[in-house]
């Protein structure tokens, strides 16, 4: 009675279950297997089958079935490696993948090195990442030898070694710098300088800045975009500033190199939606300053009022209608609409009169074009019951009738 209250309880953690199963199956083994069997907490049954009798604990599943095999294997590996160790690697090899992380976490708690070792020597691409969760785990007891192991396996440490590096940084700074400076140039040294430049951002941002100074220009965007992701809830201010650095060193970049035709890569970066959300209007301010000096698309203020459309559709609308006609503004209006669109398309009348604002003839039509072709396509039958009391524009009774789906 008390296993199946618990398990209809849904705060309930897996670490609690486990507790009550295991003390469960060493007061009463036949009924807790019985009951633990038929839950749907595999993990849980195979666990306490290994830890009631791990010499029997094969015997009682279907000898055919290789993934229930690998599932008890992994259990008696919490409780004994090498006795799991040796029927590891008398299990189909297929199926070894679902074994190895109960193997690793027993050898774990007897030698950390030890269970790295198994670890690498039997990654595949589909259980790496157990490699990365117990280096982690031991970096918090010892990351001077977490970091040792990893510098010595080259072919897994591009991987993880930068995230590593944060708590080396925190116990002993100079070791890192001894270490990191025999490293040869790369992407590995590159992720370690921007590890560097996030932990500075911590304690002292003003020096993290200065750091990301004196890097070469792409680096100097992954550091920027590292503090950013640091220092943005504590210091909203030092977010903006370091969001104007980032769009202007990606203005350069793109000046230097025009075959980027890529969004610029700060917009992809998570924080940046909340420096958008708190500080719309200096966002853009931003933006369209170091998109004045390109003659290009725009790029950072679609990005900007893309995602300010998304927090505040309002608020963002109206900043557009206010600013000076030309160019920028008809092709900030014209995306605008475009994303509304295909962001709410329920919503098309609020957004019809938005490409009006548009001054370019053909920029207005071709928006309006896309704009019902989109609202064909998602409304389907019910754009027509929509529009049959709203009066079209001969603009927009064109786009209408030339829409691509019907």
């Amino acid at each position: 009675y008390h296993w199946l209250t618990l398990l209809e309880d849904p705060n309930i953690s897996e670490s609690q279950l486990w507790q009550f199963a295991s003390s469960w199956v060493r007061r009463n083994p036949k009924n807790a297997l019985s009951h633990l069997s038929e839950s749907d907490k595999p993990e849980l049954y195979y666990r306490c089958l290994a830890q009631h009798n791990p010499e029997n604990a094969l015997s009682l599943i279907d000898p055919k079935n290789g993934h229930q095999i690998a599932r008890v294997i992994s259990a008696i590996g919490l409780y004994d490696p090498d006795h799991a160790i040796a029927l590891f690697y008398k299990s189909t090899e297929y199926y070894r993948r679902f074994a190895i992380g109960g193997i690793i976490a027993g050898l774990f708690d007897r030698s950390p090195v030890e269970a790295l070792d198994f670890a690498y020597q039997n990654r595949a691409e589909k259980y790496n990442f157990h490699i990365g969760v117990f280096l982690q785990k031991w970096a918090t007891q010892n990351p001077h030898a977490a970091f040792h192991w990893t510098l010595t396996h080259p072919e897994i440490h591009p991987d993880h070694l930068d995230k590593l590096a944060p708590y080396l940084l925190h116990c002993d700074p100079q070791l890192f710098t001894t270490e990191f400076a025999k490293l040869p140039n790369g992407e590995v040294k590159n992720q370690l300088l921007a590890a560097r430049g996030a932990h500075l951002a911590q304690s002292d941002s003003k020096a993290s800045l200065n750091f990301a100074k004196q890097q070469s220009p792409d680096l100097r965007q992954i550091i920027l975009n590292e503090i950013g992701r640091t220092t943005y809830h504590e210091d909203p201010g030092l977010a903006l500033d370091i969001l104007a650095m980032a769009i202007n060193q990606e203005t350069e970049l793109t000046s230097a190199s025009p075959s980027r035709n890529a969004p610029p890569s700060i917009w992809t970066s998570d924080w940046i939606q909340a420096v958008v959300k708190n500080n719309p209007e200096s966002v853009m301010e931003l933006a369209t300053k170091a998109d004045s000096r390109n003659t290009s698309l725009p790029k950072n203020s679609i990005c900007a009022v893309e995602m300010w459309l998304n927090h505040d559709s309002g608020a963002a609308r109206n900043w557009l209608q206010n600013q000076p006609p030309g160019d920028m503004r008809d092709q900030l209006t014209s995306r605008a609409t475009k994303h509304l669109v295909n962001t709410s398309p329920s919503d098309f009348l609020e957004i019809l009169a938005l490409p009006d604002q548009i001054q370019s003839p053909e920029l207005r039509q071709q928006t309006l074009n896309s704009m019902f072709d989109t609202l064909a396509f998602e409304l389907r039958e019910n754009l027509e019951e929509r529009l049959k009391d709203h009066q079209l524009t001969p603009e927009q009774q064109k786009a209408y009738d030339q829409r691509s789906y019907n």
